[in-house]
């Protein structure tokens, strides 16, 4: 016994070093993981488009013969990761509630992807998955397209939450609106 005490005591400075090594590795990379994905509502728009019943057309314009053909809601984010690691952002998806009933979930274009076709139309994509790499700022133009149905009820109770799922598989949400006031 008093043998493995004086080599202990032989030894100690290693003992110490190699401990406090591993230590200082762990509690780096404990440090490293916090932080998380932050996001800054910039911008919300709502712009309504209206039916002529005389004219069939649509415009911006409302006039006595129309009625709210859909409203697209413009979004700017900003993304903030303050990790040591990248974060992802996938399946995005904005919820529509009124009050606390659930109208709806739609899918969110990349306003950055909008591009001219052939046939002269516009085309935008969904936007799918979002890489954000550590200590690094992103901006996302978003729009959502939702249906006559959702834009004819639109309150003053109305709420608008992003959903998305983080690296984990976890669902994330950020309010983008919670009323008209």
């Amino acid at each position: 016994m008093e043998n493995l005490i004086s080599i202990i005591k032989e030894f100690e400075g290693i003992f110490g070093a190699i401990l406090g090594s591993i230590t200082t590795f762990i509690i780096t990379d404990i440090l490293k993981k916090t932080g998380t994905l932050k996001l800054y509502l910039m911008k919300y728009e709502c712009i309504y488009w209206y039916y002529d019943k005389i004219k069939k057309t649509t415009s911006q314009l409302k006039t006595e013969d129309c009625e709210i053909d859909y409203c697209v809601i413009n979004i700017i984010i900003d993304l903030y990761n303050s990790c040591e690691f990248p974060r992802i952002m996938r399946d995005v998806s904005l919820k529509v509630y009124n009050g606390k009933k659930l109208l709806g979930t739609f899918k969110v274009n990349n306003e950055d992807s909008r591009r001219m076709t052939e046939a002269k139309y516009f085309r935008v994509d969904n936007l799918n998955i979002v890489n954000v790499n550590a200590k690094e700022s992103k901006t996302l133009n978003l729009s959502v397209d939702l249906p006559k149905e959702i834009g004819q009820i639109l309150t003053n109770e109305l709420k608008l939450k992003l959903q998305y799922k983080n690296e984990k598989n976890n669902y994330k949400y950020f309010k983008i609106k919670t009323s008209n006031k």
